[in-house]
C-alpha cells in the first residue's frame, strides 16, 4: 500500500492511508496474516511499520518494528513526498509473457 498524505507534528511524520484500503488490510491481516507491513511513522532517520506476517511467515496479531535508516546501507533516504509516489510494478504486459513448452515426445509411446 502507499499512503495518500502524510501529517508532520513535532518532527513526527505520520503516514495516512486510504480507509477501504486499511479496512482490507486488517481483515485480511487477521484473517491470513500474511499481508506484511506498512510504514506509519518516520522520526528522523527511524522509520515505524504495523502490520502482520508474510507468507512465509504469517502472524495473525499486530507487530510493530522500528528500524534505524543506514545510509551507506540503504542508500539515501526517500523524502516523505517520494513515499507518496507508487512504485512502478515490476512485472508488465510490456516485459512478461506466459509461455507453454511442451518438451513431450508423442514418438517415444
Amino acid at each position: 500500500m502507499t499512503p495518500i498524505k502524510f501529517t508532520v507534528k513535532n518532527g513526527v511524520t505520520t503516514f495516512h492511508y486510504k480507509a477501504s484500503e486499511l479496512i482490507n488490510f486488517a481483515r485480511l491481516g487477521f484473517k491470513d496474516g500474511d499481508v506484511g507491513m506498512i510504514l506509519v511513522r518516520r522520526e528522523g532517520g527511524i522509520l515505524t511499520y504495523k502490520g502482520f506476517g508474510t507468507i512465509e511467515n504469517p502472524m495473525t496479531r499486530i507487530h510493530t518494528l522500528s528500524m534505524m535508516h543506514c545510509p551507506p546501507f540503504d542508500g539515501k533516504m526517500l523524502t516523505d513526498e517520494q513515499r507518496l509516489i507508487p512504485l512502478k510494478p515490476f512485472f508488465t504486459k510490456e516485459n512478461t509473457r506466459f509461455v507453454i513448452l511442451d518438451m513431450s515426445n508423442e514418438d517415444a509411446i
